[in-house]
């Protein structure tokens, strides 16, 4: 077994503002994008990829969390995404009968009625929509995802993700649906009803985190340590306080505070976590102007939502830089590729280190096992400084490439080659 060692590519973030019905130029957005990452990936003979394939973690807040878990929990397509999108929308926002509206302006209670939005969130999930958001599947790195909400019992964020953070274990991801992570997302102050899971009451997080960016850098810090970071930041637009009255007036100042600190969060992220990744050109933030005037409720501008999208992506400079951003994304991972020896030692005592280079507690390799039959094992082993792990994988259980994740509380020191044998 042979193996080839290249200093690893940026991870590639993706980062979704919340943003009610504007979500959809975040798509509008994000699709072209795509369209122009893969037309250089052909350019370089390699495969199309979908956001999923493309980026390693995705997080986002609200109806970009929606979006997040769209395209990287569920696998959707732009395209699909687009479409259930635009659906929920429309389906989302059923007001509330005229005795339900005026017991809500009185407690500050919901203006929509929380069912027709359950009831899309869970026709868009299909029959997952009971699964759990956390993917146990040891095979699952191909890309991470969260959701950011908030707890409204301490008043603190709460991210709900679909991998594990070993530096950060939460009890909820044993138990919290996917559904019910979209739900706690994109319940919006005084648009929707909280939920309440396992005892725990969720709300929307765009009142602490409507532009997730800094939680992306953080998150993917902890779990790619060590690596450079590609981050793609998308707006959706909200430059204004949102168009509703709630009865409070302590309300209306949390969400005029909400306006204007989400373009905060970009600028200040630019100057500082994000510095190192905007010198060497691999920040880029998106947000589409004159967007602010469009309620997070108006589904009938779904429309003007797309026009006024693309033609801010045709604006000369707007074009240049998603062209420039695309060519950063198109990039393939620089993973080591481990390959099968022909003639495989079987001998048990016999080892062979194929990877010394980790960096951190995280390492992935891309492995071709085409040269092992379906009636043999392959045996790897993981060395970490105080301790080793062995794992046995079946070629039948394989697709072909396949990528593995190593994760431990050690810190991974080598991958080695111990055996192939029948099964």
């Amino acid at each position: 077994m042979t193996s080839s060692s290249t200093e690893q590519a940026p991870v590639k973030l993706l980062s979704i503002d919340g943003g009610g019905v504007r979500g959809l130029s975040a798509l509008v957005l994000l699709e072209q994008l795509m369209d122009l990452s893969n037309n250089e990936r052909e350019k370089r003979n390699l495969r199309p990829q979908e956001p999923w394939e493309m980026f390693d973690m995705i997080g986002g807040t609200s109806t970009g969390g929606l979006i997040a878990v769209m395209l990287g929990r569920l696998r959707m397509s732009i395209k699909d995404c687009k479409d259930a999108y635009v659906n929920l929308a429309e389906r989302a926002f059923t007001e509330m009968n005229f005795i339900d509206r005026v017991k809500g302006t009185i407690n500050v209670g919901p203006r929509f009625e929380t069912q027709p939005l359950e009831d899309a969130i869970k026709g868009i999930i299909g029959d997952k929509w009971a699964t759990s958001l956390l993917k146990e599947d040891p095979k699952n790195i191909d890309c991470r995802v969260f959701v950011v909400a908030h707890l409204q019992q301490t008043n603190e964020v709460a991210i709900l993700r679909s991998y594990r953070n070993l530096l950060r274990p939460k009890a909820e991801l044993e138990t919290m649906h996917i559904w019910q992570a979209c739900r706690a997302t994109s319940a919006a102050l005084t648009y929707f009803e909280p939920i309440e899971v396992d005892g725990t009451t969720y709300s929307d997080g765009g009142l602490l985190y409507n532009n997730p960016v800094q939680l992306v850098h953080i998150e993917a810090g902890e779990v790619f340590e060590g690596r450079d970071q590609l981050i793609v930041s998308v707006g959706t637009g909200l430059e204004k306080i949102m168009k509703f009255q709630p009865s409070l007036a302590t309300v209306a100042t949390d969400l005029a505070r909400l306006a204007s600190e989400t373009e905060r969060t970009a600028d200040d992220f630019f100057r500082k976590d994000g510095a190192k990744a905007a010198e060497a050109g691999r920040y880029f933030r998106f947000d589409v102007p004159g967007l602010g005037d469009i309620g997070l409720e108006e589904s009938k501008k779904l429309r003007d939502i797309k026009r006024l999208t693309e033609r801010y992506i045709n604006y000369g400079e707007v074009g240049r830089k998603i062209y420039r951003c695309a060519k950063e994304v198109a990039v393939e991972s620089s993973s080591p590729d481990v390959e099968p020896n022909p003639d495989p030692n079987t001998d048990p005592g016999y080892v062979s280190v194929l990877y010394g280079g980790f960096r951190g507690r995280a390492g992935s390799f891309r492995m071709s096992l085409a040269d092992i039959e379906s009636d043999k094992q392959l045996f790897l082993q993981m060395r970490a400084a105080y301790a080793k792990r062995q794992h046995r994988l079946w070629r039948r259980d394989l697709p072909h490439p396949w990528t593995m994740a190593w994760l431990s509380w050690f810190d991974v020191k080598r991958l080695e080659f111990v055996e192939v044998v029948q099964r």
